[in-house]
C-alpha cells in the first residue's frame, strides 16, 4: 500500500497534475527531485522533503500539492526542533517556535496540536520538577496531588502505573511517621507525669538510745 502511494503520488508530480509548464523543466531533473523528496519524507526527514519540495514546486508555481507538501514538511520540521527544545528544558523556546510557525504556514493541521500537547508537557515536566524539589511529607504530597492532576490529562498509561507507585511509597512513608510521632508523645507524655511525682520520704526513725535500769 505505501509503494502504491509513493507511485500514484510521483505521477501526480511527474505530470504536474495535467498542466504543461511554459518553460519545460527536464525530466530527469524533476524525477531526481521527486524521488529525493519522497525518500526523505519517508526518511523522516521533514527539512530536506520541504527543501526538495520548494524546488519543484519553483519549476510547477501553480501545483497546490506541492504547496501543501511544502508547508507539512515545514511544519514536521519545526516540531522536532520544538521537541528537542523541549527535552533541552527549554518550553518557552518551544512554543515560541510552534506558534510562530502556525502564523506562516496555516496550512499545516498538526501543529494548532502540537501546540497543544507541548503546553501539557510543558506543565508536566514543570509539575515533575516541583515534585522532585518539594521538601517535607506535607510539601512532597501537595507536589504528587498537582502531578497526578496534571498527567490525568495525558494519555500516558507508564506514567499513571509510576505516578501510583510513588502516592503508595508517600503514603507509607507518612503513616510510618504518623506512628513515630505518637510513640514519641506517649513516651514524652509518660516521662512527664514520672517527673511529677513527689519524693516519698526515706526518713529512718532509729530507737531510743537511753537504757532504763
Amino acid at each position: 500500500m505505501k509503494a502504491l502511494i509513493f507511485s500514484i503520488c510521483c505521477l501526480l508530480l511527474l505530470c504536474g497534475c495535467g498542466r504543461k509548464n511554459r518553460k519545460e523543466t527536464p525530466p530527469t531533473e524533476r524525477n531526481r527531485l521527486v524521488i529525493r523528496m519522497f525518500h526523505s519524507m519517508n526518511k523522516g526527514e521533514s527539512a530536506a522533503a520541504a527543501e526538495q519540495a520548494q524546488k519543484l514546486r519553483a519549476l510547477d508555481p501553480g501545483n497546490a500539492y506541492l504547496a501543501t507538501i511544502v508547508d507539512t514538511q515545514r511544519g514536521n520540521a519545526l516540531i522536532r526542533e520544538a521537541q528537542a527544545r523541549l527535552d533541552a528544558g527549554q518550553p518557552e523556546e518551544a512554543m515560541s517556535l510552534l506558534e510562530e510557525g502556525r502564523k506562516t504556514m496555516p496550512l499545516h493541521s498538526g501543529l494548532g496540536r502540537e501546540i497543544l500537547r507541548l503546553q501539557q508537557l510543558a506543565t508536566l515536566q514543570t509539575a515533575v520538577k516541583a515534585y522532585v524539589n518539594a521538601v517535607g511529607l506535607a510539601g512532597r504530597s501537595a507536589a504528587l496531588t498537582e502531578l497526578e492532576r496534571v498527567a490525568s490529562r495525558i494519555d500516558h498509561p507508564e506514567l499513571v502505573t509510576e505516578l501510583k507507585r510513588q502516592r503508595a511509597a508517600l503514603t507509607a512513608e507518612i503513616a510510618a511517621e504518623v506512628k513515630r510521632r505518637e510513640a514519641a508523645a506517649r513516651a514524652r507524655e509518660a516521662q512527664e507525669k514520672e517527673n511529677d511525682v513527689p519524693e516519698k520520704s526515706s526518713e529512718i526513725s532509729t530507737p531510743d538510745a537511753t537504757v532504763q535500769p
